[in-house]
């Protein structure tokens, strides 16, 4: 490894690991509605049920869910591997955004989606739509980036 060669730095790595559980923890939150959805009501027991119009799509809301645990578990495992990549010390903040853009906006269209018309796949209808579609659409550029330069990145080592 030279002077202009660098893995992701601890400081990105840990980052990285706290804004991964944070969206693990909005999913699992997430996964409230879900359930809502499911049950038609809100039921704590000893409390009454409480009935709650939620967008009744059950599959958006199961995304909701699911996504970010996901994109959570995702980005975790790529800290896990970074070891591996060897990559110039410029594209390692390159690789770091891209793994946070990935992340965060997956998280918001994830979130957005079940409370729009077409689950933002096109910029129109309304600011809520053309935020979820912004949203999955810079966290798929950021994704394709990433997985890129992680290739790259893990050819690089082995030739090191």
């Amino acid at each position: 490894m030279t002077e202009q060669e660098a893995r992701l730095t601890k400081n990105h790595k840990h980052k990285i690991v706290l804004h991964s559980f944070i969206c693990v923890g909005i999913g699992l939150i997430g996964g409230l509605g879900w359930v809502m959805v499911l049950a038609g009501s809100l039921e704590l027991w000893p409390i009454p049920p409480i009935d709650l119009s939620l967008p009744m799509t059950k599959e958006l809301w199961r995304n909701a869910h699911i996504g970010p645990i996901m994109n959570g578990i995702f980005t975790m495992a790529i800290v896990s591997v970074s070891s591996y990549l060897l990559m110039r010390m410029k594209f390692e903040t390159i690789f770091y955004r891209c793994i946070l853009t990935m992340l965060y906006g997956n998280l918001i269209g994830y979130k957005t989606a079940p409370f729009i018309s077409n689950r933002g796949l096109a910029p129109h209808d309304g600011f809520m739509n053309v935020l979820c579609y912004f949203s999955f659409y810079t966290a798929a550029l950021a994704a394709i980036l990433l997985v890129g330069m992680a290739i790259c990145a893990a050819k690089k080592s082995l030739k090191s």
